[in-house]
């Protein structure tokens, strides 16, 4: 999914006998029956006679032409070779639809060999081509592209945008089988960010764009929402979802790679809802076929579940088996996220050994760190780098426009000149600030994400690895003293949630939904009523307090006040503090008082947190007015309208 080919050829001719030299060798090499070297040897023998071709246009257009038959074929050399001068013909012409089609062909060979950031180079210059020539729906092809990189990435939130700006495209244009992608993809980010039923939600909407040429992606589509129940420990949903895929009798014959997928999980449903009677079978037959079809992702899942099964079933020694053939294959392909869950797997079953397996997962979390992180900043540098020749060359047309207006009002009037320079320097400083302002907000937003990143990955695994290491000791002692060690393991494990928690907030542009604001409101008032040595009167109305606020407002409105508190114990020097909260009809309205030195409003309006105070409450398009005056305090009021209740 994601790899999609450009091109636009036609392989058809009326009449056999016209053919050129070159499309019989091309024709032959289209011909399924015959032997894969045979192709090969075919499409080699069209490439010698490309040269021979009278225009350039007719090279530029057979060369994508043989570049995409090789790709079909898995010939890397002529896919290369040939597209590279497509590439080439097309650029020597000018053809900004065709460079655009290279490059879209080198997006999908590189993403088909993993190498992310030149598929995303590459895909990044085809969408550029396709704007240029306003191609949208091409351009839409290559976003999607961009986010199923993003998201392998991990940059889930990129990857969510980027899907958003294809859709409209695709959903105007009635594409099926493109809403369906988008949607089943935005499925799988959410998948990954547990929030399980959202991603449940958009699989759903998948389903209602079953493209009529796919017929298997339906049993595709089950087999998700059945991975999803699983996930949440819904094994009797999970086995109806596969039931359902697997009601398609046609599925074993003409998809055996999905068949298999679709036994394995069933099987491994059944197994954690009714436990190990009867399922080894199922679990064999599955790998049976994945080992003929040689589908080594498969086979991995597969000796992961059969481990478990095997565990569970009290054979400890074929379930160490499995576990060590998963972890050995999953090592040789480069499969980390699989071989962490091995590993992870081993450590349990194999206890005598647990050290050695413990050890093994801390390196290969490491090596996965650090290759995603190399592989994130290839693409960041991609990014910027195009982003900037997208600024010079924007910069250096606008540049070419304004000295032809300079010229035609220097003809009509010397006057005018003084006038235009002004304006055009009043807009740059402008521009310049609101780029400014944005790359701020970018670059805040990107250190949250990181924070959360570290968070999650780092010092939850090492977390994580410590509990594991603890539980194993050995101890003997008094009764009472095992409990209390059992005590910390169950706070260490609490500490790793609560990590997770944060970790999942910071990546949220939401926080979480239960934040219980009227406890919290009043539990930062005491604190830093402590912290800055002032006494303090809170008042809130009933009226507050029995109808509910919106997430967003009370998120947004505990941190304008823990931004107001701060300011009064960093400048206000006060020993008195007043809040009051009331709600009317219409609106939220918060006033805060103190009596300490107090300030010049209008000398201060552009202090940070004024103006952090001022953002939050235009978020919510509210309103904040500061009185004050040197030596005689300060007061806030906010007005935030709630709307009808």
């Amino acid at each position: 999914m994601g790899v999609i080919l450009g091109g636009y050829f036609i392989f058809y001719q009326p009449d056999s006998s016209q053919f050129s030299p070159i499309d019989r060798y091309i024709k032959t090499a289209q011909r399924v029956g015959l032997p894969l070297s045979q192709r090969k040897k075919a499409l080699s023998q069209a490439t010698s006679y490309i040269q021979g071709l009278p225009s350039s246009s007719e090279r530029q257009k057979k060369l994508s032409e043989l570049a995409y038959l090789a790709y079909r074929l898995r010939d890397s050399t002529n896919f290369y070779n040939n597209n590279r001068l497509a590439l080439k013909e097309a650029q020597v012409q000018e053809d900004v639809f065709a460079i655009a089609d290279a490059h879209w062909n080198f997006g999908a060979f590189a993403l088909q060999k993993g190498d992310f950031d030149k598929a995303y180079f590459h895909y990044a210059k085809a969408r550029q081509g396709f704007a240029k020539v306003k191609h949208r729906y091409y351009e839409a092809k290559m976003n999607y592209n961009l986010a199923f990189i993003k998201a392998r990435l991990k940059e889930y939130e990129a990857s969510e945008a980027l899907l958003y700006k294809a859709l409209p495209v695709f959903l105007k244009k009635k594409r099926n089988k493109q809403i369906y992608l988008c949607y089943t993809q935005l499925g799988l980010i959410y998948e990954e960010l547990e929030g399980f039923a959202v991603a449940e939600k958009y699989h759903r909407k998948a389903l209602n764009y079953l493209p009529e040429e796919q017929q298997f992606l339906q049993q595709a589509t089950y087999n998700n929402l059945g991975l999803l129940a699983l996930k949440r420990g819904g094994y009797p949903s999970a086995i109806a979802y596969y039931n359902k895929a697997l009601e398609n009798t046609a599925i074993e014959h003409d998809s055996p790679a999905l068949y298999a997928r679709l036994l394995d999980n069933r099987a491994y449903a059944k197994f954690r809802c009714f436990g190990t009677p009867g399922l080894q079978k199922e679990f064999k037959q599955a790998l049976s076929i994945r080992d003929s079809l040689q589908n080594k992702e498969g086979i991995v899942i597969n000796r992961i579940h059969l481990a478990e099964f095997y565990w569970a079933a009290q054979d400890t020694l074929k379930a160490i088996k499995q576990a060590q053939q998963a972890y050995q294959l999953a090592h040789s392909i480069q499969l980390k996220r699989d071989e962490l869950k091995a590993l992870e797997l081993l450590a349990t079953i194999d206890p005598a050994n647990a050290a050695l397996y413990i050890n093994k997962w801390y390196k290969v979390q490491h090596q996965h760190e650090q290759q995603l992180r190399e592989q994130r900043n290839k693409v960041a540098k991609i990014q910027y780098e195009t982003q900037k020749f997208k600024k010079q060359s924007i910069r250096l047309k606008n540049q070419q426009t304004y000295l032809f207006i300079s010229l035609g009002v220097l003809l009509l009037l010397i006057g005018m000149l003084f006038f235009f320079f002004k304006q055009r320097t009043k807009l740059k400083r402008l521009a310049i600030q609101r780029a400014q302002q944005k790359q701020l907000e970018e670059e805040r937003e990107e250190e949250r994400y990181r924070i959360a990143e570290d968070l999650h990955d780092g010092v939850l695994s090492k977390l994580f690895g410590l509990r594991m290491n603890w539980a194993m000791l050995p101890l003997k002692g008094a009764t009472s003293e095992i409990q209390q060690h059992k005590k910390y393991l169950i706070t260490l494990k609490s500490m790793e949630k609560e990590i997770r928690d944060i970790s999942h907030n910071l990546k949220s542009e939401h926080p979480s939904a239960n934040f219980p604001f009227m406890k919290n409101l009043n539990k930062l008032i005491s604190e830093k009523a402590e912290l800055g040595g002032f006494t303090y009167e809170l008042q809130i109305e009933n009226s507050v307090q029995e109808k509910k606020i919106a997430q967003e407002i009370s998120t947004s409105l505990y941190s304008v006040l823990e931004e107001t508190l701060y300011n009064i114990i960093k400048h206000a020097q006060a020993s008195e503090v007043r809040l009051r909260l009331r709600r009317s009809s219409r609106s939220l309205n918060l006033m805060i008082a103190d009596n300490g030195c107090g300030f010049r409003v209008k000398s201060n309006e552009q202090g940070i947190g004024l103006m952090n105070i001022k953002r939050r409450v235009q978020k919510l398009e509210g309103k904040v007015h500061f009185r004050s005056q040197p030596g005689k305090g300060t007061c806030v009021f906010i007005r935030l309208i709630m709307g009808k209740d």
